[in-house]
C-alpha cells in the first residue's frame, strides 16, 4: 500500500491496554486519541516530517477505506491480536491524516471548518491514496467556497488537482481557464507563474491531471482567434476592402494608420500580418485583452469603417462560450468520479459486512 505501511510489535509501554486512558489522563500522553476504545496504534510521519501516534479503531477505518481494510483486517493476521501491533505509515503527513481519521470515526464536530489551499490539497492527496475521497464529500463545498472567494491569491494547479480528484469538472474547467487567462509563456512556449513570472514546476499531480497542457491548449486557441481578427483587419486594409462606402484610397489609409498605431501600442507586431504567419504572444491573455480594449482608433469623417470596435467587442466576449475540451479518457474520469458519491453508501455497507464477518 502506498504510504509505506508496516506493522511491528510494540514495546510494552505502547500496548493498547496501556493507552486506554480516562478523559482526565488523555492530556498526559503524546498519543492522539481518535477512538478511546481503539484497538490499533498508527504511527504517522517520519524523515523530514513530524511523527504523531493515533489511537484508532480498525473497524471504523476498514468500513470507509479499502486500503485500510486490506491493511488491518486482511490476510496478514494483523487484526487477530491488535494489542501486539503498531502500524507505521512513514510516508504520510500527520495533519491531513488526523483530519481523515476524525472523518472516518464520525467525529464531525472536530473536523476543521476551513482549510488553506495547501491543507486541502494534502488532505485530498491522502484521501485519494486511501480510497476515501467519498468520505470528504460532506465538507467539500464548505472548504472550497472561501478559496473561490479569494481565487486570485490561490495556487490554481492545487485547486485543479482537488477538482480532479473529487470529480468536480466545473471547478477543474474554471481553474484551467483562469490559469490560461493569467499565465504568460517563455520563448519555448512553457507556462510562467502568473504571480512571479517564474517557470511553473511540473510535478506528478499536474502531469496526471493534464492541468498545464489543457491550460496552454486553451490559451493557444484564444491567442490564435484574437490574432486572426487582428490580421484580417490589416489584410483588408492592404486589399482596399475596408471601406463600407466604396472609398478605395483615403479611408483604407486612415484606418491602416490607425490600426498600426493601435497594434504597436498594444505591443503587437503587425508587420507579420502581411504574411500568413502570426506573431508569438508571450504575455498573459488578460494583458492582451486590456491592451486591445484600450486601443484608440480613427475614421474618415462621416465613415464608420474602422474594425477596432468590432475587434474589441469580440475580445470582450471571447471567453463567454469558451469550453474546455477534454480527452475522452479524462471525460470518463470525471464521470466515474461523479458516480463515486452515489456508490459510496453501497460500498460502505459492503465493507461493513466484510469487516464484521472477518472479526466475528
Amino acid at each position: 500500500m502506498s504510504g509505506g505501511a508496516t506493522s511491528s510489535t510494540t514495546p510494552p509501554s505502547e500496548k493498547l491496554q496501556d493507552i486506554r486512558l480516562s478523559p482526565r489522563d488523555v492530556s498526559k500522553t503524546d498519543i492522539v486519541i481518535i477512538d478511546k476504545q481503539g484497538d490499533i496504534l498508527l504511527k504517522v510521519g517520519g524523515g523530514d516530517r513530524a511523527i504523531e501516534r493515533f489511537c484508532v479503531g480498525s473497524k471504523a477505518l476498514a468500513r470507509c477505506s479499502s486500503p485500510f481494510e486490506n491493511l488491518l483486517v486482511g490476510n496478514t493476521g494483523e487484526a487477530d491480536s491488535p494489542d501486539k501491533y503498531l502500524v507505521t505509515l512513514p510516508g504520510d503527513a500527520p495533519e491531513p491524516m488526523r483530519i481523515l481519521l476524525l472523518i472516518a470515526h464520525g467525529r464531525n464536530d472536530d473536523v476543521p471548518e476551513s482549510l488553506s489551499t495547501q491543507q486541502f490539497f494534502e488532505l485530498v492527496e491522502l484521501a485519494s491514496r486511501y480510497d476515501m475521497i467519498a468520505a470528504l464529500h460532506p465538507w467539500l463545498q464548505q472548504w472550497i467556497n472561501p478559496l473561490l472567494e479569494a481565487i486570485n491569491s490561490q495556487k490554481l494547479d492545487l485547486l485543479g488537482f482537488i477538482a480532479w480528484e473529487t470529480g468536480s469538472r466545473r471547478l477543474y474547467e474554471y481553474t484551467v481557464k483562469l490559469f490560461a487567462k493569467q499565465c504568460a509563456i517563455d520563448e519555448y512556449g512553457n507556462p510562467l507563474h502568473p504571480r512571479d513570472g517564474l517557470p511553473v514546476r511540473l510535478n506528478k499531480h499536474t502531469v496526471r491531471t493534464g492541468f498545464y497542457d489543457y491550460a496552454l491548449k486553451m490559451r493557444g486557441a484564444v491567442v490564435r482567434e484574437v490574432l486572426f481578427k487582428l490580421a484580417t483587419a490589416i489584410q483588408n486594409c492592404l486589399g482596399n476592402s475596408v471601406c463600407q462606402r466604396g472609398d478605395s484610397v483615403v479611408c483604407p489609409l486612415v484606418v491602416f494608420e490607425s490600426l498600426t498605431k493601435a497594434y504597436e501600442a498594444a505591443e503587437i507586431d503587425w508587420e507579420t500580418f502581411r504574411s500568413s504567419r502570426f506573431p508569438s504572444y508571450r504575455k498573459g491573455l488578460l494583458d492582451l485583452a486590456s491592451s486591445l480594449m484600450s486601443m484608440k482608433y480613427d475614421n474618415v469623417q462621416g465613415h464608420d469603417c474602422n474594425p477596432i470596435p468590432s475587434i474589441q467587442k469580440a475580445v470582450a466576449e471571447i471567453w463567454k462560450d469558451k469550453e474546455l475540451s477534454l480527452a475522452e479518457e479524462d471525460e470518463r474520469h470525471f464521470e466515474e468520479r461523479a458516480m463515486i458519491y452515489d456508490a459510496a453508501k453501497v460500498d460502505e455497507d459492503a465493507r461493513r459486512r466484510r469487516v464484521d464477518d472477518s472479526q466475528s
